[in-house]
C-alpha cells in the first residue's frame, strides 16, 4: 500500500467568499484560485507549526503532510461563493509514531489564532505562537487572504464543532491591525526606506525582487534570507509596500527590503 495515501477524518472548514464580485456560487476564477491556494498555504504553515517542524524558508512541503488539505466547491449559496476544506490523514499510520499533526488539533489552532487575532490583543498572539518567527509568517499569510478593494468584501471562515457553529469574518477591516501585531526587525530609524510598486518578479533563492513604481520605472531591491516564498509568491503582479534599510553594493545605495506588504486596490 501506498504510504502517502490519506482518507478524510471529517475535519472540515468552510471558506465563503461574499460580496463584490462573487454571485451566488459563482465568482471570477483568478480571485477564488488566488484566495483558496492563499488558504491551503496558511494551513499548511500552521500544521508545520503544530507539528513543531523547523521553519522552512523554501523547498517542498515535508512528506508527511503532504495531501493534509484538500478543497472541494460546496453548493452555491445566495451571494457567495463556497469551498469546503477537507482534512485528511494517513490510511496506514506508523505503528510505533503518531502523526505529528492531528487534523483536530490544526483546525483548533487556526481557530484559536483567528480568535486571537480577530478578538484578542498581540500579547495573546504571542502566548498562542510564541515563536516570532512563524507567527509573522501566519500573519502573512492571513493578510494575503483578506479583502482589499471592491472585488471581493468577506471571508467567512467555518466549522462545526460539538454541535456548534464557529464562525470568523475576514474584512478589510483586519490589515490595520495585523501590520500593528507583525513582528518586525528592529532597524535605526535614519536607515528606512520605503517604496510602493507592482512587484513583477523576484528570486527568492538568490535574495531579490523588483517593483513597477507608480512613476513607471522599474526598481531592484535585495531581499532578506528569511523571506518566505508561500507569503510573498501570490504577490506577483500585485501592489505592495516594501520597507528597509538602504546598503551600499558595489558602490551604489540598494534596497534591503525586509518588510513586505500588500496594498489593498480599488
Amino acid at each position: 500500500m501506498n504510504s502517502l495515501a490519506r482518507r478524510y477524518t471529517g475535519d472540515n472548514i468552510t471558506v465563503s467568499l461574499r460580496g463584490g464580485e462573487i454571485g451566488a456560487g459563482t465568482g471570477p476564477l483568478d480571485l477564488i484560485l488566488e484566495k483558496a491556494t492563499g488558504f491551503r498555504s496558511l494551513l499548511y504553515r500552521m500544521a508545520e507549526w503544530v507539528g513543531r517542524y523547523p521553519m522552512r524558508h523554501y523547498g517542498p512541503l515535508p512528506k508527511d503532510l503532504q495531501g493534509l488539505v484538500q478543497a472541494r466547491a460546496t453548493e452555491p449559496a445566495v451571494g457567495s461563493y463556497k469551498l469546503e476544506i477537507r482534512l485528511t490523514e494517513p490510511i496506514q499510520p506508523h505503528l510505533f509514531e503518531p502523526a505529528r499533526v492531528q487534523p483536530a488539533e490544526l483546525s483548533d489552532q487556526l481557530f484559536n489564532f483567528l480568535e486571537c487575532l480577530t478578538a484578542g490583543t498581540s500579547k495573546d498572539l504571542e502566548d498562542l505562537v510564541p515563536q516570532s518567527d512563524y507567527r509573522k509568517a501566519l500573519l502573512q499569510l492571513t493578510r494575503n487572504i483578506v479583502p482589499g478593494g471592491k472585488r471581493l468584501r468577506e471571508v467567512g471562515i467555518y466549522r462545526t464543532k460539538n454541535d456548534q457553529l464557529q464562525s470568523f469574518y475576514l474584512t478589510d477591516a483586519l490589515p490595520p491591525k495585523i501590520r500593528e501585531v507583525i513582528p518586525k526587525q528592529e532597524l535605526p530609524s535614519e536607515e528606512r526606506m520605503s517604496y510602493r510598486g507592482t512587484l513583477r518578479a523576484l528570486h527568492l533563492d538568490r535574495n531579490w525582487l523588483e517593483l513597477a513604481l507608480e512613476d513607471g520605472t522599474h526598481l531592484t531591491c535585495d531581499t532578506v534570507p528569511d523571506m518566505l516564498d508561500d507569503v510573498v509568491g501570490p504577490m506577483v503582479n500585485r501592489h505592495v509596500a516594501v520597507t528597509g534599510p538602504l546598503r551600499q553594493k558595489r558602490g551604489k545605495s540598494r534596497p534591503l527590503v525586509s518588510e513586505i506588504d500588500l496594498v489593498d486596490e480599488e
